[in-house]
């Protein structure tokens, strides 16, 4: 009898890394942020500002289950969201891959720093379904951590500094995008929830460990807070071409 459950654990765990390697077969295989600006193939005619990507309108799963062994009261219970075509920039302000992320800013300062580029910070849903593409992936990346794949907290739970946005080339979305996951968390512009009028950052840090650094965990702020390991990335709203 131990035999065959022995067996049987042994083939769960050969198909699980099978999947695994599929997945992140197909998570290699989308864009990368090399191919930034200009007018996206999944755009239909909709163009976004050079350095940006252009995530088409649809659902996605946005949240975690109840039964993820990772989910906490923070997050949203998982539901089918809607959101609109939108723009959101590759890598962290100052959407620059050979730029360490901009830190220290409140969100107010965030938000002023968007709009002198002509942006906007991103709403939780966007930021959510730009980091899980339409596979509701656990990380940008797969659903599998993988400490040396972004810069988070090492294997052994040391914290790491923050970096510049080339230097995790793997760390990326379905989408392209670079530094969803680890780095510095990052503003969005939506509040934490009725009674806490705090806004929600996203996407854990370079000092968080793998359940903080998940697409869908979020973590609130102060508007006014400021700290070394919170950033943020601008988003935009596409112009259709003429």
């Amino acid at each position: 009898k131990r035999k065959k459950e022995e067996e049987k654990a042994a083939k769960a765990a050969a198909a699980a890394e099978e999947a695994r390697k599929k997945e992140e077969k197909a998570v290699a295989q989308a864009p990368a942020a090399a191919s930034e600006g200009g007018e996206s193939p999944t755009g239909e005619g909709a163009t976004c500002p050079k350095g940006m990507a252009l995530i088409p309108g649809g659902t996605f799963k946005m949240g975690s289950s109840a039964d993820d062994p990772m989910h906490n009261f923070e997050e949203k219970r998982l539901e089918v969201v809607d959101v609109a075509p939108f723009c959101i920039d590759y890598y962290e302000y100052p959407n620059s891959k050979s730029a360490k992320p901009t830190t220290n800013v409140s969100w107010f300062q965030a938000q002023e720093l968007c709009k002198g580029k002509g942006k906007r910070l991103c709403e939780e849903s966007e930021w959510e379904k730009a980091c899980k593409g339409t596979n509701n992936l656990r990380y940008p990346y797969g659903n599998g951590w993988d400490p040396d794949r972004c810069n988070t907290q090492d294997a052994e739970g040391n914290d790491r500094e923050l970096a510049e946005q080339k230097a995790f080339p793997k760390c990326r979305s379905p989408f392209g995008l670079i530094n969803m996951s680890g780095n510095a968390s990052e503003w969005t512009a939506s509040t934490f929830s009725p009674s806490v009028k705090d806004r929600v950052h996203k996407g854990g840090a370079a000092n968080r460990p793998d359940w903080a650094t998940r697409c869908a965990n979020r973590t609130n702020l102060a508007p006014s807070a400021k700290q070394p390991f919170v950033g943020f990335r601008c988003c935009a709203d596409p112009v259709a071409a003429p």
